[in-house]
């Protein structure tokens, strides 16, 4: 799992998801809408009542070892 953190104009402070990691091979974008979906839960949950379509902004934490986006860098041998 990764965790990401996300903020909407209805949270006072952001707010800190886990979503399942990117497996290798796996599309940016088809992965993007599980994280996507995942959020869209999350928030569902916290503020049941937001009309938003959007969030503010989602950080998702890259580290420079992983082989890209959504992907955690590979255990040392």
């Amino acid at each position: 799992m990764l965790t990401v953190r996300y903020k909407c104009h209805c949270m006072a402070k952001e707010a800190e998801l886990e979503v399942p990691q990117r497996p290798e091979g796996a599309d940016i974008l088809a992965w993007m809408e599980v994280a996507r979906a995942c959020l869209g839960l999350d928030h569902a949950a916290r503020s049941p009542t937001c009309p938003a379509a959007a969030v503010e902004y989602l950080k998702i934490p890259t580290d420079e070892d992983a082989p890209g986006i959504g992907m955690k860098p590979p255990l040392a041998s």
